[in-house]
């Protein structure tokens, strides 16, 4: 289910941003958006953890 169209407007937007982000700071960024996503779970907005899990995914594959 995974949108190309989607995964490379993300790329072409984040990319520029987390260059100039330390690895520290990226580190945060992702464990921000993992605690908003359990949160999501556990309010039962199940769409939005969905959202914010597949987003969490393509900042990783962007840091590697």
């Amino acid at each position: 289910k995974k949108d190309p169209e989607k995964e490379a407007a993300f790329a072409k937007v984040a990319e520029p941003v987390l260059k100039y982000m330390t690895n520290d700071q990226k580190n945060d960024l992702i464990a921000q958006l993992e605690e908003e996503m359990l949160n999501a779970a556990k309010d039962l907005e199940f769409e939005r953890a969905a959202s914010l899990r597949d987003e969490i995914e393509r900042l990783k594959k962007l840091i590697k």
